[in-house]
């Protein structure tokens, strides 16, 4: 039950009204849990001429580097029964975000790992987000990358961006996802998304 609700969750994401997200990690096959290679972000490592951004607090206990001039988008009610919690967009260039939550699930990065390879996605890699364990994964035929991780409760988190096949976004994107980390005491007070 919770693998085909993992799946259903995932795509229902995917399907979301904004254009699809993009690729930050070299294509590679599913392997098993035990042989995955863990990819390394660290927000110290950004390039800081990627773009100029703005720290947002998501209210959510994590925080992101987002680029200064995009446009929050209003989530509508079609949106918010899929999971999106936060989107936000350049709709000159067409590059978004979208971060959704869904709670109850009760899952650990290696179920979310085991259950995206059982669903049939070949791009999958294991990540550390500033301390975050995570699954990254594209979806090439949709034009998607994401990141998905649990909270401590279970839930689990996805943050889509795209598209990924434009090269003057993959910088961009890249420094977003170095950029997911823990929220902490002093940027809870910066801007809440």
């Amino acid at each position: 039950m919770m693998k085909k609700r993992l799946a259903v969750i995932m795509l229902a994401g995917m399907m979301m009204s904004l254009s699809p997200v993009g690729a930050m990690a070299a294509e590679t096959e599913v392997t098993t849990e035990s042989s995955a290679a863990e990819i390394v972000f660290n927000y110290k490592d950004m390039d800081p001429n990627a773009y100029e951004g703005t720290w947002i607090s998501t209210g959510l206990g994590f925080d992101l580097y987002l680029p200064s001039d995009w446009d929050v988008l209003e989530v509508s009610d079609e949106n918010a029964k899929q999971g999106i919690v936060y989107q936000a967009a350049d709709s000159a260039k067409g590059w978004n975000i979208a971060v959704s939550y869904h709670e109850g699930m009760q899952v650990t990065v290696d179920d979310i790992y085991k259950q995206l390879g059982d669903a049939g996605y070949k791009s999958l890699y294991k990540m550390d987000l500033n301390g975050i364990p995570a699954v990254g994964f594209d979806i090439d035929d949709q034009k998607v990358s994401g990141v998905a991780f649990a909270d401590a409760d279970g839930g689990m988190y996805t943050v889509q961006l795209g598209p990924n096949d434009d090269k003057d976004f993959k910088p961009v994107m890249q420094n977003i996802f170095m950029s997911i980390s823990p929220t902490t005491a002093e940027s809870e007070t910066e801007t809440e998304a």
